[in-house]
This record gives C-alpha cells, sequence and structure tokens, in this order.
C-alpha cells in the first residue's frame, strides 16, 4: 500500500472536476465538516479547489425569517428552510457527528462543487472524530446519516441541485496528512494530534499504520480554551468579548482592553493555555498510556496552528503546517489522496 501511494501520485495529479457518465456526472468530493468549520474540496489540473464555511445552522421554520449575512447559505431541504454559515445560531458541541448539522453542511459542501439541475454521482470522502472511527456500528451510524435514502434533492441560494452517493468513505479525523506527507510516518513512530475547533483528535502511527487502540478523542478544541479565555477576562470586569477578539489576542499574546494591563493579559492567556494544554492533551496521553517522548510528534488543525508557540513549550521538536491554511486543510486534502488511491 505504501509502494502504491508513493509510486501512483503522480499519476493522478490531474483530476477532472467531473466525470460525465450515463445518467449525469462522476465527481469525488472530499469533506471535512468539523464543528466549528466545514471544509471540503477537490482537485483540478493537479491543483486543489477548496470552499469553508462556518458549521453552523438556523431553522427557519423554527424561528422566522432573518437576515442571511457573511458567508451564509439558504437551504431548503425536505420542506424545511435553513440558513447555514456565519448567520447560523447552532452547533453540534459534542463528538458526535450524527446529527441534521452535520449531514446539512455535508450536502451544501457538495453542491459548491457540482452544477445546478444536473445529476451528479457523488462519491464522498469524509472524515469521523477517532472514537466514532474505531467503533464499527457508530462509523456506520454516522455513514447511514449522511447517505439517508442515496439521493439527495436539495435547494441553496435559488439553485437547485440534484445528486445520489455512488458511495461513502469515511476516515479517521487526523489521517489524512499521512498521505499528504508521508516522509513524516515512513519507517517511523508518530504521533498525530489533531485539534480543531470543537474536537480534539489523538492517533498513533507506526510506519504509516494507524493503532486503532491508541485513537482517541475529546470535546476539547479551539472553543474550550476561548470560553475559559472569555470567562476569566469577564470576571475582570471586561465585557463583550467575543470568540473572534480572543483568537487575535491569542495570537498577539495579549489583549487590548482598559482595564487591566498588557502585561496581566499577556500572563492570563499563557496561565490558561497551559492549563489547557496540561488537562487535555498530556494528562489524556497519560491515561491512554501515549508516552510522547517515543514518537514524532505532528500538530494539525487550525487550533494547533494558533496555538502553536504554547505547545513548543511542551512538545520540543513537534512538527506543525506552514500556514493556518495547510493546517485547517490537512485532513480535507489528505482524504481526497486517499480517495484517488483507493
Amino acid at each position: 500500500m505504501i509502494k502504491k501511494l508513493l509510486n501512483t501520485a503522480k499519476k493522478y495529479d490531474i483530476v477532472r472536476k467531473s466525470i460525465q457518465i450515463k445518467g449525469g456526472f462522476y465527481m469525488l468530493i472530499s469533506v471535512d465538516a468539523g464543528k466549528d468549520m466545514t471544509k471540503a474540496c477537490i482537485k483540478e489540473n493537479g491543483n486543489y479547489i477548496t470552499e469553508r464555511f462556518t458549521s453552523k445552522i438556523y431553522n427557519l421554520e423554527e424561528g422566522g425569517d432573518t437576515i442571511a449575512a457573511g458567508n451564509t447559505y439558504k437551504v431548503k431541504y425536505k420542506n424545511n428552510e435553513y440558513l447555514i454559515g456565519d448567520s447560523g445560531t447552532k452547533r453540534n458541541h459534542t463528538t458526535s457527528k450524527t446529527d441534521e448539522i452535520n449531514k446539512l453542511c455535508q450536502y451544501v459542501a457538495i453542491t459548491r462543487f457540482i452544477t445546478p439541475n444536473t445529476r451528479h454521482k457523488i462519491d464522498l470522502i469524509t472524515g469521523c472524530p477517532a472514537t466514532i472511527f474505531k467503533n464499527a456500528d457508530l462509523k456506520e451510524e454516522y455513514r447511514q446519516n449522511i447517505f439517508d435514502d442515496g439521493k439527495v434533492d436539495i435547494e441553496v441560494d435559488g439553485k437547485k441541485y440534484f445528486f445520489e452517493f455512488e458511495r461513502i468513505r469515511i476516515r479517521p479525523e487526523g489521517a489524512g496528512i499521512t498521505v499528504l506527507r508521508p516522509d513524516l510516518f515512513l519507517n517511523k513512530n508518530t504521533l498525530v494530534i489533531d485539534i480543531g475547533g470543537q474536537n480534539l483528535n489523538v492517533i498513533l502511527f507506526d510506519d504509516m499504520v494507524p493503532n486503532v487502540n491508541k485513537m482517541f478523542s475529546k470535546n476539547a478544541g479551539g472553543i474550550t480554551i476561548e470560553q475559559s479565555l472569555i470567562n476569566s477576562f469577564e470576571s475582570e470586569g471586561i465585557e463583550n468579548i467575543t470568540n473572534a477578539i480572543i483568537r487575535t489576542a491569542i495570537s498577539n499574546k495579549y489583549l487590548k482592553n482598559d482595564i487591566i494591563s498588557r502585561e496581566d493579559t499577556s500572563k492570563k492567556i499563557n496561565e490558561e493555555i497551559s492549563k489547557y494544554i496540561e488537562a487535555n492533551i498530556l494528562e489524556e496521553l497519560n491515561k491512554n498510556n501515549i508516552n510522547k517522548e517515543l514518537y514524532d510528534v505532528v500538530f494539525i488543525g487550525g487550533t494547533s496552528f494558533m496555538l502553536m508557540d504554547y505547545l513548543n513549550n511542551y512538545f520540543k521538536d513537534a512538527i506543525f503546517m506552514f500556514n493556518m491554511e495547510e493546517s485547517q486543510f490537512a485532513n480535507c486534502k489528505g482524504f481526497y489522496e486517499m480517495g484517488s488511491l483507493e
């Protein structure tokens, strides 16, 4: 399998956006429907074409009409109307992905690459938390939630899309990077820590082979540390702090305000992030009998990149992606390559 991966990679450098077949068009699409953000991609002429939007939903049937602002899609599906994206109000805050939010985010992501009013057969490859992947029943439940009856008729921003699933393949979140960077895994023992917006996934690889017994997930992604910092600063009397403001503060290593000093905000950020790393990463590794010193450590996911300077204090030789884009799309692009090679 490894030799096949390396020897045939160039064969798939040029992948058409869609291939016409009897009854419509066939397309391979990769979707990483995270709890914070949905990422999706295809590959055309050797280049990735990507899409992303916030994984939030607002059911117009329950709350009346509202304004779609930012990167938001107005969706009609099975006699219900939704806003999906920035104007959504509801997220899934658990490690489960068997819900309407995940399903609709998957569907909307697919429509970003296909032609309206045209039949498509979709070969979908997508990810799920490690704890779901290693449980056959939960993995099948997740696949079936997306598949539904196999045929999807959906309207997005006034345009009608029709597609049916040729197949749906599920891969564990955190595994995509193995195909993008095989040099980090071949003949090595590698620990992948994938910190997204909502979930944290950990997988051990021995020469590119995942150790299913040692993979786990936790509902402790970036939103966890952001909320912790919001609560901490609000206790100091600083009001109206948003998640976006906190992300800027983490990047700057201080919070701009008129109540406490820059030095004190910097100290508080460092303390809260240190507590987060110790409680949600180091302790969980110990609970699962994983000695990080025995492995090459690779971090992916948007939150990993955001916390890189802080994580380096605990993982001295850890490898990070080159930029936020690569870190966020590591799974999505990797899943696409897996789908091309299998």
